[in-house]
């Protein structure tokens, strides 16, 4: 006849398990922090580590829609993003050798040549240097967010980032941003929701003899068309305006989007006294996740 367990320790193993059961908390959002360094490089490091700044913080890569931040310091950081000449990318260690980028631990190599000059699979295929570059950024970075390479999923379709593009396209057409699978994978592993809200903010709010003019950008992430930004006074809807005016700034950070989603408005004003005036952008709709979002909010009087 088997003993019967003492009660206290059945309720100390039931509640291991229950722990051990617990799926991993998920969070709004996480910061992931990368140092740029080079190695016998000659082409401009700073030039460098601009564009892959723009990659990394495109809402349609790792970047999750915004929910994942990569930033950059000058230390101590999770990862370090190398430009390395090709004769110096050995040196940091199998896998890595002079013909292709590579990641090894927490060493994410960029292969200068490769950075210049893409790789005959690529430009075979007309694909441009520029999203080479975002390509190669992801591809390695994504190693070190823990994907293996992956393969396509069959003739005509997008590559899946991670797969060797640089090396064949296997019948797929070239990519440089991750997948929708990839991106939803990326959710699962790090527990971070794909953000499908639109960015942006409300800039300014300033009385003119003419009413009420009104400044800011927004950006959907789920496409490249321009959002519409409904405005409201004290709580009150008082007019709209489409995001499709130049802001220079916004093509050099979002460059997929490119500089054409600001937006300003001019509104009536009225009693005298303090108002508050918001801004809200509406999602594209049938999105799964995206929902409206307050770009701000300004006091005027």
């Amino acid at each position: 006849m088997k003993r019967a367990l003492p009660v206290v320790l059945v309720v100390a193993l039931a509640a291991s398990l229950v722990v051990m059961a617990t799926p991993a908390a998920a969070v709004s959002s996480r910061v992931y922090t990368y140092e740029v360094r080079g190695r016998e490089n000659t082409i401009s490091l700073k030039r460098f580590a601009r564009l892959a700044a723009q990659t990394l913080r495109d809402p349609k890569g790792w970047a999750l829609g915004g929910n994942i931040t990569f930033r950059r310091v000058s230390r101590g950081a999770d990862f370090t993003l190398w430009l390395a000449a090709a004769s110096s990318v050995p040196s940091f260690g199998p896998p890595c050798d002079s013909a292709y980028s590579c990641r090894v631990g927490r060493n994410v190599v960029i292969n200068q040549s490769r950075w210049l000059h893409a790789t005959p699979s690529w430009n075979n295929a007309r694909g441009s240097l520029r999203n080479y570059r975002h390509m190669v950024i992801n591809h390695e970075v994504g190693h070190w967010l823990g994907f293996g390479h992956a393969y396509c999923g069959g003739a005509g379709r997008a590559a899946p980032v991670m797969q060797q593009q640089s090396i064949s396209l296997q019948g797929c057409h070239f990519n440089a941003w991750p997948t929708a699978g990839e991106r939803k994978s990326l959710s699962s592993r790090k527990h971070v929701p794909v953000n499908h809200a639109p960015i942006g903010t409300l800039l300014a709010a300033k009385r003119t003899a003419a009413g009420l003019v009104v400044t800011g950008w927004t950006i959907d992430p789920d496409t490249i068309r321009r959002p519409v930004v409904h405005l409201y006074v004290d709580g009150k809807y008082v007019g709209k305006a489409r995001a499709d005016r130049r802001r220079d700034s916004l093509g050099a950070l979002y460059p997929r989007w490119g500089p054409l989603h600001g937006f300003r408005a001019v509104l009536p004003i009225g009693r005298p006294g303090n108002h508050r005036v918001c801004a809200h952008v509406l999602n594209v709709p049938k999105t799964p996740g995206a929902h409206s979002r307050l770009l701000g909010c300004r006091t005027f009087r």
